[in-house]
């Protein structure tokens, strides 16, 4: 049986997402999300990276609004037209990585 030292099967993780403004200037939005990631042992981290395994392979659910503010369901269809956004997919990248590490964030 395997431990139990207080750590998470998964992390709901908060993720910024920058996406640009069509008004003729460099500016960006910030998006704010949540994305509930699993979180992995060292030996699963070993072989995603062993691997190559896909960074959808480990996200189990969100916290995402559309334009209009109503709740995006969590299901494959969603996540694969989320990651195929490059700013998003970008993001969601990102913030899983700083996640597996335990980064501390700024509030």
């Amino acid at each position: 049986m395997p431990l139990k030292l207080g750590t998470p099967d998964t992390i709901l993780w908060p993720v910024t997402v920058y996406t640009p403004r069509d008004d003729g200037t460099k500016d960006n939005d910030e998006i704010e999300i949540k994305i509930r990631y699993k979180y992995l042992s060292m030996s699963d981290r070993k072989k995603a990276i062993d691997e190559d395994l896909p960074v959808r392979d480990y996200i189990k659910g969100w916290e995402l609004n559309d334009i209009e503010g109503k709740a995006v369901p969590f299901n494959k269809k969603n996540l694969d037209e989320v990651l195929d956004l490059p700013n998003y997919e970008a993001a969601i990248i990102g913030a899983f990585l700083t996640c597996q590490n335990g980064a501390k964030t700024k509030n």
